[in-house]
């Protein structure tokens, strides 16, 4: 289920499907966080709310920016969430012109009978 989860949220937010977005993250009670960290430049980005994050999400496809997974693994499922990490590759028009950079991570999803909800992302440059 995590998996599956994964791959919707980067289908979904590399075509910039916002509607899809939105369906992929648990609504705001179970949402943690999603941060971006982009050690190279000392930038670093955190949300903690749904509306924020998929604002957030808007800009992000307005820059033209994609992810690509190089690895994924599926760490544990203590009770109904499932725990992962995982390595990626990250593109945009203000991310070194262009350029893909590896970035590590790790998140979680909450599975319930409808399938599963992200609740926390947390990547950084490698």
């Amino acid at each position: 289920m995590a998996a599956a989860s994964v791959l919707e949220f980067a289908t979904a937010f590399n075509t910039g499907d916002r509607r899809r977005l939105s369906q992929v993250f648990a609504d705001d009670l179970p949402f943690k966080w999603y941060s971006v960290s982009r050690f190279a430049t000392a930038e670093h980005f955190v949300v903690y709310d749904k509306p924020g994050l998929l604002r957030y999400f808007a800009e992000r496809h307005a820059r033209n920016e994609g992810l690509a997974f190089m690895r994924f693994a599926f760490v544990g499922k203590p009770r109904a969430v499932g725990n992962f990490s995982y390595r990626l590759l990250r593109w945009a028009d203000d991310i070194g012109s262009g350029s893909r950079e590896p970035y590590d991570g790790k998140g979680a999803v909450r599975c319930t009978s409808r399938g599963g909800r992200l609740i926390l992302w947390s990547m950084g440059s490698a």
